[in-house]
């Protein structure tokens, strides 16, 4: 615990701290069990670490942490849903720098377009994650978002890449440009 250790340790919590995540699995099973332990000539009570834990199996990698007698485990393993809304969550930062470059405020009114290559096999993740988080896209940047050709009134239009994928993004809208 960073807070607790270093207020009691002030310089010394570097070194430490250091000591303390070479510690082995037993001599923190030690450690655990006497409740304490010499490290630098620091005594430290096993109630001021964080002990993390991580757990591989063939179905997965899961974090584990425990508290009291507690012990609660995380599954890490990624799926394409989350892969996908990474991705969208991509395009909207994508969306709000070109916005920004363009001058635009949030209340502006446009629509933004998008133009996807889907016949390239790069290009296929990117294709199904704005068409299936297109609503969470939209509420992300507060406008229309949608892959038809762009309308009319361009105010700015920018080839970005987003893990490995470019694309066109265009925005659209009743605003002057500046």
């Amino acid at each position: 615990n960073h807070m607790i250790l270093g207020k009691r340790l002030k310089k010394d919590f570097k070194p430490v701290s250091a000591a303390i995540a070479k510690l082995t699995d037993d001599e923190l099973t030690e450690m655990k069990e006497s409740g304490k332990r010499e490290i630098l000539g620091h005594t430290i009570g096993f109630d001021e670490l964080h002990v993390g834990y991580e757990v591989k199996s063939e179905s997965g990698s899961y974090a584990a942490a425990s508290m009291h007698n507690v012990l609660v485990l995380l599954d890490l393993t990624t799926d394409q849903e989350m892969m996908d809304e990474g991705l969208a969550r991509e395009v909207i930062n994508r969306i709000q720098k070109l916005r920004k470059k363009a001058k635009l405020v949030p209340t502006d009114k446009i629509s933004i377009f998008y133009e996807i290559d889907s016949k390239k096999k790069d290009n296929e993740d990117m294709s199904r994650a704005v068409r299936n988080y297109q609503d969470f896209i939209e509420t992300g940047v507060k406008s229309p978002f949608s892959g038809e050709p762009a309308h009319e009134n361009v105010i700015i239009s920018e080839e970005v890449e987003v893990k490995g994928c470019k694309f066109q993004l265009i925005l659209c809208g009743d605003v002057k440009k500046k």
